[in-house]
């Protein structure tokens, strides 16, 4: 339960980090991107081939690019964030879904939305709060307006 005003903006704080970050996968701003993020951050994603590990920032942005520039556009929608403060860090967990629009598409084809759940981790830094910890469990997959999983 938040008690002090400080704790508020902390939870809005930390919720804004997880926005900011989105809005700049989105946008392809890689350095905004970037700059949401520790120096090193453990990824534990659904959708990866690796497993769950340790990453450079600089790596995983260098990656997500390559990854998303395949893509005529993108648009995640997250809800519902809980945030968990226990003083320098916080837990972020929420609902996403995230719309992927290949850039050799037609109205309908080459499109895929995922549905799921995040948890982002956070440490406040000197420059605001950094995500050093990011997972996502995949809930439901739809190829081309049919449920692929």
């Amino acid at each position: 339960m938040i008690q002090t005003s400080q704790e508020l903006i902390d939870v809005h704080t930390a919720v804004t980090t997880i926005y900011a970050m989105i809005e700049a996968l989105d946008r392809k701003d890689w350095m905004a991107c970037r700059g949401t993020f520790a120096d090193e951050i453990y990824l534990d994603l659904d959708f990866s081939a690796a497993k769950p590990n340790e990453v450079k920032a600089d790596e995983m942005i260098a990656s997500w690019r390559t990854l998303f520039e395949q893509f005529a556009t993108t648009l995640h929608i997250v809800t519902n964030p809980k945030v968990e403060l226990d003083g320098d860090y916080a837990i972020v967990r929420s609902y996403v879904t995230a719309l992927h629009v290949g850039k050799e598409s037609s109205h309908s084809a080459n499109q895929f939305t995922v549905y799921g759940t995040y948890e982002h981790r956070l440490i406040k830094a000197r420059d605001g709060w950094k995500i050093n910890y990011m997972s996502y469990r995949n809930r439901m997959r739809y190829a081309n307006g049919n449920q692929d999983r």
